[in-house]
């Protein structure tokens, strides 16, 4: 490797620390029961573990990575939230007991609604969803409008995720001082007058 390659390495390894990548959450590794708060260094509010082994109905298809899921208690709504800011980017979303379940997502930035998107899922099979819900802290799920399968007419309106995919915002993260940006830009630009001068 050239000498402006070593630099331009040298560069990119200071700031790499700096542009984390997404995090996927598959909720492996977990206590039978309701999600702890912390998981993800995230609050989870109303939400159970679905494990792949002992499951019924839609559950059974909501595991798309590893053995469990997670599900909203009682059909009722289920929130994500956290101290700082996160970016929210998809999930594998599925319906337990009812086909052409619709689920809402809304997504508030302190206090204040910023997003807001709804998707049809079915007991059949996990769908991926993309939403891109950038600089919120809370997430709050709900689930409406089912049609009621005959065998299952007395459930509720529950639904399971998995592969929540998420990434805690760069202003949750510590900056780069603009020296540090300065003193990389800096030495690229020195490597390429070098190069330059030497042809």
């Amino acid at each position: 490797m050239n000498k402006l390659g070593r630099i331009a390495c040298s560069a990119a390894l200071l700031l790499s620390p700096y542009f984390a990548q997404a995090t996927v959450l598959d909720f492996e590794n977990l206590s039978p029961g309701e999600i702890e708060n912390g998981y993800g260094g995230l609050a989870w509010d109303n939400w159970g573990l679905m494990p792949k082994s002992t499951c019924q109905y839609g559950y059974c298809n909501s595991v798309t990575s590893g053995g469990w899921s997670a599900y909203n208690f009682s059909g009722e709504n289920a929130t994500i939230s956290s101290a700082t800011t996160f970016d929210f980017y998809g999930v594998n979303l599925t319906a337990a007991f009812h086909d052409n379940l619709s689920v809402n997502v809304k997504g508030y930035q302190s206090g204040q609604l910023t997003h807001n998107q709804t998707v049809g899922v079915n007991t059949l099979d996990a769908r991926w969803f993309d939403f891109d819900f950038i600089g919120i802290d809370t997430l709050v799920f709900s689930a409406f409008g089912s049609d009621v399968n005959n065998r299952d007419s007395a459930r509720g309106s529950n639904f399971a995720i998995d592969d929540f995919s998420f990434r805690h915002s760069a202003a949750s993260v510590p900056e780069p001082s603009s020296f540090l940006i300065m003193a990389a830009g800096m030495a690229l630009l020195a490597g390429f007058r070098r190069q330059a001068g030497q042809h």
